[in-house]
């Protein structure tokens, strides 16, 4: 079979950034209860490894502010991993003097930075995002006044944004789901700044769809829970419908599928995929 990779494949900057980081302070820290809070990947392999180091993984927001008030400043580390911080958790860790790490990926950092600083301007801020996201909790953790609008379903909301208002975006929204409402805003509401785009690789992961030349089947590698997995492989869907479309979250799945005679295949991956799970794939996929 011929396999044809997207130049795109591999794991986004905050990905390697954080998994880096969280090995690094492990090593320092070993003998530490360590606690990484926050969805790191929808990638059971990233997952795993980390397990196997005794971290405490914490995703749910609830379990986690009832758990910290019962750590110890002097044995206990908290890592806040890629999608942002709670800004009334990160407080608290200050007050009880608990040792933390911030590994928010830097560009949702940056974007934070940013609203941050339009608040002290007295700007109206909007925040165009995925509900019960970590990074739009964290945002609108900031300030009551930031207005949230589901990308899901923005119209209602949109139009009731007040004049000059800046509007911030989740960084792995899809760059085709923005154009259509910014558009659409504009003519209703043409002094609305729009503030952050996708991030570069969220951009690439679409883009590569146009790499596709004659390969009956387009697989999207990665978790179908990922919402920038859902995006590119529904985006494969609509570009050519007269393909055969297929996701697979691992290796076993993939050799449990029956691939008939179709001999070229064009191979996508979220970003949390890394190079490494892609090239164990691709060699199998070559033997068939």
């Amino acid at each position: 079979m011929k396999v044809t990779l997207s130049q795109s494949i591999g794991y986004c900057d905050g990905i390697k950034f954080t998994l880096e980081n969280i090995n690094k302070i492990y090593k320092s820290n070993s003998k530490k209860r360590i606690h990484v809070f926050g969805h790191i990947a929808h990638n059971k392999k990233i997952i795993d490894s980390l397990n196997e180091l005794h971290l405490d993984i914490v995703e749910d927001y609830t379990r986690f502010k009832r758990l910290v008030k019962k750590y110890d400043k002097d044995l206990d580390i908290v890592i806040f991993a890629t999608n942002g911080i709670d800004c009334e958790i990160e407080t608290y860790l200050k007050e009880q003097k608990i040792k933390y790490y911030d590994l928010t990926c830097p560009i949702i950092k940056n974007m934070l930075k940013e609203i941050k600083s339009t608040l002290k301007k007295k700007i109206p801020v909007a925040y165009l995002g995925k509900q019960n996201n970590q990074t739009t909790k964290a945002v609108l953790s900031l300030s009551t006044d930031i207005k949230f609008i589901n990308i899901n379903n923005p119209k209602d909301e949109l139009v009731s944004l007040k004049e000059g208002t800046y509007l911030f975006s989740q960084k792995s929204n899809s760059q085709y789901d923005i154009s259509r409402i910014i558009a659409n805003l504009k003519e209703k509401q043409p002094l609305i700044h729009l503030c952050h785009t996708p991030c570069q690789k969220t951009i690439d992961l679409e883009d590569s769809w146009y790499e596709v030349t004659s390969q009956e089947y387009l697989i999207t590698l990665g978790s179908i829970k990922s919402s920038t997995v859902k995006e590119i492989f529904e985006l494969s869907q609509s570009l050519y419908p007269d393909r055969q479309h297929l996701i697979f979250e691992t290796l076993e799945e993939i050799k449990a599928f029956e691939f008939n005679n179709q001999k070229k295949i064009f191979l996508n991956a979220g970003p949390s995929y890394s190079l490494e799970q892609v090239e164990e794939i691709v060699t199998y996929l070559q033997s068939l």
